[in-house]
């Protein structure tokens, strides 16, 4: 099987975005004219990126994260999230 130059250059970019990089620098990496188009050829790559983020910034992990091992929490809810039931 013979590969192209676009192979290369797909499986590049691919990486990039699979690894979390900056969509504005892959799009200028991937000489896109706008990062739009980059987001609609790799947005597939980055399906767990939303659950991800709401893993990270979910209220009720910052307070009770070291509930799980019985421990009180030493991590302090931001003052946005103080108010949420």
């Amino acid at each position: 099987m013979a590969f192209r130059f676009h192979d290369l250059r797909h499986f590049a970019v691919s990486q990039l975005v699979a690894q979390g990089a900056n969509i504005l620098e892959v799009a200028r990496v991937a000489a896109h004219a706008v990062p739009s188009i980059t987001l609609r050829v790799y947005s597939h790559l980055m399906e767990g990126a939303l659950a991800e983020a709401a893993a990270r910034y979910d209220p009720l992990r910052l307070s009770s994260a070291a509930a799980v091992d019985g421990a009180p929490s030493t991590r302090r809810v931001p003052d946005a999230f103080s108010g949420l039931p």
